[in-house]
């Protein structure tokens, strides 16, 4: 599986790790290089094939070892899946908040359409929506 990490911060971001889990027995660390302001990075990271269904968490700088602003943004659910021997892969390829809007764009990097997908939007520890397309 593939995370897109966002450095939406106003300064380079320092190396950090992030986690990536389904519950305290299966989990991944990934080494994060520094990441300029607005730039993103592409990570691989080696995941459990069985839980591709589940909902995982990734959370960047969980140790919280590189100081922000805001930390509550650091941590996203999110559920993928493997259809046959080719993949859907749905990235977020930018995010903007505008006033009380948050437009999210979403692309499908993979080589097969995708299916019906939700998209949880977390501000802190809550869950404020839940956003479902039909294809």
């Amino acid at each position: 599986m593939y995370v897109k990490v966002k450095n939406i911060g106003n300064a380079v971001s320092s190396k950090c790790n992030l986690l990536v889990y389904y519950n305290k027995k299966n989990y991944k660390v990934v080494s994060v290089p520094k990441i300029g302001k607005g730039q993103t990075k592409i990570l691989k990271v080696k995941f459990y094939k069985n839980l591709a269904s589940k909902t995982k968490v990734a959370e960047i700088n969980y140790k919280k070892l590189s100081k922000e602003s805001d930390y509550y943004n650091n941590k996203v659910k999110f559920r993928s899946s493997i259809i046959g021997k080719s993949n859907v892969d749905l990235v977020i390829t930018s995010t903007k908040v505008k006033g009380s809007y948050c437009y999210v764009k979403i692309k499908n990097i993979g080589k097969s359409s995708s299916s019906k997908s939700s998209l949880i939007v977390y501000y802190g520890k809550k869950n404020i929506i839940l956003l479902r397309f039909l294809k």
